[in-house]
């Protein structure tokens, strides 16, 4: 999904777009106004068809460099007030290669069936 737009954005449904049953993993940022001294909001303006453009391109190298299943971008016109998400970007990728983390926490899944769990 890419999508410019003025309305609040649905972070849970920018997730559940690229939510997969073959993702590993789903990742989400959320680009927010912060409060800076005298500022109470921000103001996007941006022409809709290049942007569009313009994310779809990030989308597609994304998906192309680093293994990414799906991903989304959302981006908001407007005027932004402080405390909002002016953009949502979500990605899903299906594994996490080298997986460093799980060997220092020592935690593994383990595959399991309806009947259980899988013997490997």
């Amino acid at each position: 999904m890419i999508a410019v737009q003025r309305s609040r954005i649905d972070v849970a449904r920018v997730v559940d777009g690229v939510r997969r049953d073959d993702a590993g993993a789903v990742v989400v940022f959320l680009g927010s106004v912060r409060a800076d001294a005298g500022v109470r909001a921000l103001d996007y303006e941006m022409y809709v068809p290049m942007a569009e453009k313009a994310l779809a391109a990030l989308v597609e190298g994304a998906k192309s460099k680093f293994e990414v299943l799906e991903m989304s971008i959302v981006h908001r016109v407007g005027r932004v007030p402080v405390g909002e998400d002016s953009v949502v970007i979500a990605c899903s990728a299906s594994s996490r290669s080298g997986r460093p983390n799980r060997r220092r926490c020592r935690g593994e899944p383990r595959p399991a069936g309806i009947d259980g769990p899988r013997v490997a």
